[in-house]
């Protein structure tokens, strides 16, 4: 009788184990939104009820391999500087960052003014896809984007009106 109960809580507990890792296995990356329009930003920004008001707050919010999804709008807030100066948004995780409706309609802008501000830097394995970037500016290198290295994707973008005054 011992060994009957014991057989039943070793399979429960197996039974339970296998479907932990199977959950596990199949959790989808996370997704968070961006919309310049949104009323309730609200970390993590993970539906377009709390979408996050500029990317920044949404790469901030994200860890490796989710994605973020920006809807049509003109970004030009938010910033971080990094060691390659200052950029508009800095994705410093292998992330995937990603327009709804492409370049045409979704828009990041630095600013070559008195203080350039790059439009995005990006880390090895990130991946920027359906954007403008434009009016980006930086002293010395990659006004419109710089990639930390050749395992960053851009597609789909048009990068136009950025300036770097030592190799563009």
């Amino acid at each position: 009788m011992k060994n009957f109960k014991l057989s039943r809580i070793l399979a429960a507990e197996f039974t339970a184990a296998m479907v932990l890792l199977a959950a596990a296995g199949n959790a989808l990356p996370t997704t968070h939104f961006v919309d310049a329009n949104s009323t309730n930003a609200t970390p993590p920004y993970t539906n377009w009820a709390s979408a996050a008001t500029n990317i920044q707050d949404a790469v901030d919010a994200a860890v490796v391999d989710e994605q973020i999804v920006v809807t049509n709008g003109l970004y030009a807030s938010g910033s971080r500087s990094n060691t390659f100066g200052p950029n508009r948004v800095v994705v410093d995780k292998p992330l995937a960052l990603r327009s709804v409706n492409g370049p045409s309609a979704t828009t990041i802008v630095g600013s070559s003014s008195v203080f350039p501000v790059r439009c995005v830097y990006l880390t090895n394995g990130a991946s920027l896809s359906g954007f403008t970037l434009t009016r980006g500016g930086n002293p010395y290198v990659g006004g419109g984007a710089f990639c930390a290295s050749s395992e960053v994707v851009i597609s789909n973008c048009v990068v136009s009106s950025n300036s770097a005054w030592v190799m563009g």
